[in-house]
């Protein structure tokens, strides 16, 4: 194997049930709905730091905080990101959420700002928001100018909630891949929370799948060769090192590389763990994989739904079943496809993988909470109900 599929066999670990969260936020101005700027987000920064063991700084800005179960980052248009250690415990994730949030909400309210779940930025156009001045995101702007039309969308302008789960071994990495990829289409429709976008009427149910589509379809969508035969470690490995790389990290530098090749870049910069974390950290795909699975279909929403659909995942995931279940409702890259084209085309009344759609939420929610604890239940049940009343989380 290569040192990319040997560090994600290295994620290899027994059951454990546990899911890591990742939720990004727009802050956004009373008056002009534009994003707080990076030097106000920054300011706020300052006024957490106190509250968290360390902090993380470039060029002499303050761009990251982190406890033990708590880090805050920001991405290019601002966008305010905290994610949470890996845990089996909801309430204990809703805690750490709240906690992390509270101040927050506190210090946005007295820059006369609101915090916003949404999958998109909802009041203004990419073009007029600020991308921070962080090289990473410089270099990164600067390529996708080249790869697609929806970049600067896709870094300034979208928000999400991310959802990682584990697995055992390669037999269960590779199940458990495919079927987070056959349920994303499923999954970013009953999580789209879009119904505004640059200050109009959204009508695409699918807007951030379809903003990342057109951001560089080389790192993007469902890696080559998922359902191949002998898929594996090796196999995600080979998609991501044919990528060009974008950039490097050199010690605390950011260097741009266009011309480089994931793959190429070890006999430049060599194999150590950072830069393999940096390498996959380069792929955008509907499912990432670094030393874990990176669910990233939902787009951002309030908390209620964020433990809601923690326990979904972890409800699916965890249970041989209905991974199982999932794996027989499509063998094939182009099935996914079709599926996404079908809800952006006909929404509750779309046919997907053979069945009504309604069918297959049904039944997923169905095994879903067979499989739950009577408290991940409790904090599902809105999105049960979701479920039930065939309404988006936009939806009243």
């Amino acid at each position: 194997m290569t040192p990319i599929a040997e560090y994600i066999q290295s994620g290899e670990t027994p059951q454990t049930g546990r899911v890591g969260v990742e939720v990004e936020h727009f802050l956004l101005d009373h008056a002009s709905g534009h994003p707080l700027t990076a030097s106000q987000v920054e300011d706020m920064l300052e006024e957490l730091r106190p509250d968290y063991d360390q902090a993380f700084y470039e060029d002499g800005r303050l761009i990251a905080l982190q406890d033990a179960h708590t880090l805050i980052t920001l991405e290019p248009g601002s966008q305010f990101e905290v994610s949470f250690l890996y845990t089996r415990d909801m309430d204990q994730l809703k805690a750490w959420y709240d906690q992390a949030m509270a101040p927050v909400m506190k210090l946005v309210e007295t820059q006369g700002a609101d915090v916003v779940w949404s999958g998109g930025l909802p009041t203004v156009p990419a073009d007029e928001v600020r991308r921070i001045d962080k090289h990473r995101y410089e270099y990164m702007e600067a390529w996708f100018a080249r790869t697609g039309n929806r970049g600067r969308e896709m870094m300034k302008a979208t928000a999400s909630v991310h959802v990682s789960i584990d697995y055992a071994d390669e037999a269960d990495f590779v199940r458990k891949v495919r079927a987070a990829n056959i349920l994303h289409p499923l999954l970013a429709f009953l999580m789209s929370n879009t119904p505004d976008y640059a200050g109009q009427d959204n009508p695409d149910i699918l807007l951030r799948d379809s903003i990342w589509s057109d951001t560089d379809p080389a790192r993007t969508g469902i890696p080559d060769g998922l359902f191949d035969e002998g898929f594996g470690y090796q196999g995600y490995a080979d998609w991501l090192e044919q990528i060009p790389v974008i950039l490097m990290v050199d010690g605390e530098t950011y260097v741009p590389e266009p011309d480089l090749t994931v793959g190429q870049t070890g006999e430049k910069y060599g194999w150590n763990k950072a830069h393999i974390q940096h390498l996959l950290s380069m792929a955008f795909p509907d499912v990432r994989v670094k030393n874990f699975i990176e669910i990233r279909s939902a787009d951002s929403v309030k908390p209620p739904y964020i433990t809601a659909y923690a326990a979904l995942i972890r409800a699916l995931f965890y249970s041989r079943e209905t991974v199982d279940w999932v794996l027989s409702l499509a063998q094939s890259a182009d099935e996914i496809q079709a599926a996404k084209a079908a809800l952006r085309k006909d929404d509750w009344n779309a046919g997907i993988y053979g069945q009504p759609v309604t069918a297959v939420l049904d039944e997923l929610d169905s095994r879903a909470r067979q499989a739950m604890t009577s408290a991940d239940a409790r904090h599902y049940a809105p999105l049960h109900e979701k479920i039930m009343a065939r309404k988006h989380m936009f939806e009243g």
